[in-house]
């Protein structure tokens, strides 16, 4: 009996490291076409609209993550560990799902298309940042892969 409790309790710790090795190794977020995502998740059934050196300027603040949300017709912002970027005046409720990618990948998207501005959508089931031809899809949520 107390084997098997030891043996399952191993796995799962394992398990753990390597979920967590893999999401530290694995960025984030895939930058499609736009019209790739329009074709698989269907068109933006809300967008706002963001200066690319607004975004630059939240890719400086963070570590490792940017995390997205559209509340209220705007854009709110998080870093690592769920700390606000913007806007200031925003109040983030600790159950509220931010939609998060990896800061390389933001910054890829827009490095890549030169465009001046950047779209944050949300699709019917899906949350998506499009810049000039290319859309960053595939971002996981927060809660729960906060970290």
């Amino acid at each position: 009996m107390h084997i098997a409790l030891f043996a399952l309790t191993l796995m799962l710790a394992l398990f753990g490291l390597a979920c967590r090795a893999i999401s530290e190794e694995t960025p984030a977020g895939r930058i499609i076409s736009k019209i790739e995502a329009d074709s698989l998740f269907g068109p933006a059934v809300q967008s706002v609209t963001i200066k690319s050196d607004s975004v630059n300027n939240w890719v400086a603040k963070s570590d490792s993550r940017l995390m997205f949300a559209l509340e209220n017709g705007q854009v709110v912002v998080l870093r690592n560990k769920r700390e606000l970027i913007a806007p200031a005046t925003a109040v983030v409720s600790p159950a509220a799902v931010f939609h998060a990618y990896a800061k390389a990948k933001v910054a890829q998207l827009i490095l890549s298309s030169k465009s001046p501005d950047v779209y944050f959508e949300q699709r019917s089931k899906v949350f998506s940042i499009t810049c000039g031809d290319s859309t960053l899809e595939f971002g996981v949520g927060c809660p729960p892969w906060c970290e």
